[in-house]
């Protein structure tokens, strides 16, 4: 598995909402590429203007094979891709492969954890 990874700094007067609506419609399409795991947005804590994007892919080749075929779509598909690039900048972080080192809580901690509503 691979994460693709990149931050989005708002621009001056742009409202999150109106960035994830863009953001969410980009989504949706590259989900429907092979090898698309999902895509997450975190909010920086303390800086609202800050988002992180983390897109979960089966594999690095999967993804390049998605954006080359994406790279071939029709004028308004690509416009629908690029949208959220306009509301700031857009820094990518990079592309992390999963190495399976993970730390779980104990059993009877993860079994009293509650979901968030």
């Amino acid at each position: 598995m691979m994460l693709y990874i990149f931050e989005v700094t708002m621009g001056r007067g742009v409202m999150v909402e109106d960035y994830v609506r863009a953001w969410k419609v980009g989504s949706a399409i590259i989900q429907k590429s092979a090898g698309s795991y999902g895509i997450k947005l975190y909010q920086k804590v303390g800086q609202q203007n800050k988002l992180l994007n983390v897109a979960t892919w089966e594999s690095k080749t999967a993804r390049e094979i998605a954006m080359e075929s994406l790279k071939r779509a029709d004028h308004a598909t690509r416009v629908l891709l690029h949208r959220h690039e306009d509301f700031g900048k857009v820094n990518v972080i990079g592309e992390f492969e999963d190495t399976g080192w993970t730390v779980n809580p104990p059993e009877e901690k993860a079994q009293k954890k509650s979901p968030k509503a």
